[in-house]
């Protein structure tokens, strides 16, 4: 039996890029989930908040621009244009954080929560 712990996927936003995500196992979803949850906890402390000041809001960004490299560092495997896969450095992640347009970003990191997240059929597997 072979298991696949890799997920390929085409960008449909920027046409000609390719990346791979991580597959995490339950013991590594939960592992990240510990590691991170005082900054999880604070994100959603900040985001409840009816009407930030403008100082909360940019904690707020600074956070979650934490927690999706985070994210990135843990699942995202590598990035291709045209030919060859590259594997993910943290130039690229922070390339893909900064720099890239904001749907590609938005399109990778839905894909790595995605496979971080456990989603009803499985969870019943």
């Amino acid at each position: 039996m072979h298991l696949n712990y890799e997920r390929e996927f085409d960008s449909a936003s920027m046409p000609g890029f390719r990346f791979i995500v991580k597959r995490l196992a339950l013991s590594q979803r939960i592992l990240f989930l510990a590691d991170n949850h005082d900054l999880m906890q604070r994100v959603k402390f900040l985001s409840a908040a009816p009407h930030p000041d403008t100082e909360a809001r940019l904690l707020l960004v600074d956070l979650e621009l934490e927690l999706s490299r985070r994210l990135l560092e843990k699942c995202l495997l590598a990035i291709r244009k045209d030919v060859d896969f590259k594997p993910a450095s943290s130039d690229d992640i922070a390339w893909l954080l900064n720099m890239a347009p904001t749907e590609f970003c938005v399109e990778v990191l839905s894909r790595v929560s995605d496979e971080l997240s456990l989603s009803g059929q499985r969870r019943k597997n």
